[in-house]
């Protein structure tokens, strides 16, 4: 008998608009990202990046908006479904907010998942982006250039 354990799975977005992506500062940490999370038991993948997008930034996009670059390892017990955007007008970042909260156990307060927001190239990229994330946002920019 073979038994296969999936890995959860992350699902995140590459918001483009031309040659720089939106990254997330997590709230209280040094840690910025693209817009991500878990998927949810019942969602498929792209629902799951569309539903994190709005939670962590107030985008809204429907599935088919987005493009499904793959599946990557992510982390040893993550793996990271990627899709992409390409926006035709810049973003104006003063109207990014998050509506996802989690409690801060010192304060008892609760605070937004992110805190704020960025534009960047890939080059860029690589000072704020954790390792593993910026080597698949990386693999998948060269092997689109090419």
């Amino acid at each position: 008998m073979v038994v296969i354990l999936l890995k959860n799975i992350t699902c995140g977005v590459l918001y483009w608009y031309k040659d720089k992506f939106l990254i997330c500062h997590a709230t209280m940490t040094p840690w910025w990202s693209i817009p991500k999370g878990l998927r949810n038991d019942e969602e498929i993948l792209n629902e799951a990046a569309v539903r994190e997008l709005k939670e962590e930034t107030g985008i809204v996009l429907r599935i088919n908006d987005l493009s499904f670059v793959g599946v990557f390892p992510y982390r040893d017990n993550k793996n990271l479904a990627l899709f992409e955007y390409r926006a035709n007008k810049p973003l104006d970042m003063k109207l990014l907010s998050c509506t996802s909260f989690f409690k801060h156990e010192p304060t008892g307060r609760y605070l937004p998942e992110v805190d704020d927001y960025k534009m960047v190239t890939i080059n860029e990229a690589k000072q704020k982006l954790n390792k593993s994330l910026y080597r698949v946002i990386r693999k998948f920019t060269e092997v689109r250039q090419n």
